[in-house]
């Protein structure tokens, strides 16, 4: 899989019991590349679970990238800052604190996943003779 294109937003709102909530969406472009082997990724239903494969991949990736800067008490995702530009108000009552609630905060990641078509496919010879 080769990613041709990645987007990504944050949206930030305060919950109703004063929780941080943050909604990323990221969205992906991919390509399949060049395959040699025995299954047909140009069949819908074998892209179709490649491309379900991957989108749990980034998402597993970008959960475990949160967990680790939460470990290393580092916002390298600007969630903070995304506050302060989005509920200065907000970001006025927790910033003393924001070490605290950062690592309470709830995020909610949606990843949304296109494939821009395949390269090439070999299929070796057996398989054709079948």
């Amino acid at each position: 899989m080769e990613i041709w294109a990645a987007t990504g937003s944050m949206r930030y709102e305060e919950g109703p019991n004063g929780e941080n909530i943050f909604r990323i969406k990221v969205g992906v472009t991919v390509s399949m590349g060049d395959q040699t082997g025995t299954i047909n990724l140009a069949a819908p239903e074998n892209s179709n679970q490649l491309l379900e494969l991957c989108r749990q991949k980034i998402s597993e990736e970008v959960y475990s990238a949160l967990e680790k800067s939460r470990e290393l008490e580092a916002d390298v995702f600007g969630f903070g800052e995304t506050i302060s530009r989005y509920a200065p108000k907000r970001w006025k009552q927790i910033k003393d604190n924001w070490d605290e609630e950062y690592q309470q905060a709830n995020v909610e990641l949606t990843v949304e996943i296109r494939g821009s078509g395949t390269g090439r496919i070999i299929r070796p010879l057996d398989n054709i003779l079948d």
